[in-house]
């Protein structure tokens, strides 16, 4: 069972009050990124996502770990998943893979293209 959500004005931000949430359900952080990614398939919002990478990664480990974790600093991380972040995808990829995700290719079509040498 979870604990009572408290109002978002009892957090400093609204960051701060959704990691909390997050934390609170057993697959949270795992579901918000889930959906950030087919969120981001079908709008193609990088800022949308950059938050939800930012949120997930103070629910999930915190930026401190996470620093540690990517071997970037605390500063280089903020700035990355800011709504005006640019990441380069490596740092995307180092992000998830910190906290515990990989990238893995899907076919939008469900089938594989098999080219065969002539």
């Amino acid at each position: 069972m979870s604990k009572k959500i408290e109002k978002i004005s009892n957090y400093k931000n609204y960051d701060e009050w959704v990691a909390d949430v997050l934390c609170q359900e057993k697959n949270g952080v795992d579901e918000y990124i889930k959906v950030a990614f087919d969120e981001y398939a079908k709008d193609e919002d990088e800022k949308a996502l950059l938050i939800t990478l930012r949120q997930a990664a103070q629910a999930n480990i915190g930026f401190k770990n996470l620093a540690k974790k990517t071997g970037l600093s605390r500063e280089n991380l903020y700035r990355a998943l800011s709504p005006n972040g640019n990441p380069r995808f490596h740092t995307v990829s180092l992000i998830l893979g910190a906290l515990g995700y990989e990238l893995k290719l899907q076919n939008q079509y469900g089938y594989r293209t098999v080219h065969s040498a002539a």
